[in-house]
């Protein structure tokens, strides 16, 4: 069952576009197909988050993603 899910992070996707949906069409069968220019469509900016907020968000999903890294065997460095 876990060999047909594949999860990617938004982060591979914006900074390596190529390299990710080479692993995408792998996992789907399909042949490589290198697009000339993955655009970014709408994108956002947000304003940073506070260093009080930061900290509690942090702590509350650390055990969470460390679970979700253990399951996908997967680092995502989230901080």
């Amino acid at each position: 069952m876990r060999e047909q899910l594949l999860v990617i992070s938004f982060e591979d996707l914006s900074t390596n576009p190529y390299s990710t949906m080479g692993e995408v069409f792998e996992f789907l069968g399909l042949p490589a197909y290198e697009n000339a220019e993955y655009k970014k469509y709408n994108p956002g900016s947000y304003d940073p988050v506070n260093d009080s907020m930061g900290s509690t968000l942090s702590d509350f999903f650390k055990p969470y993603n460390k679970m979700l890294e253990e399951l996908l065997d997967k680092q995502f460095n989230w901080q």
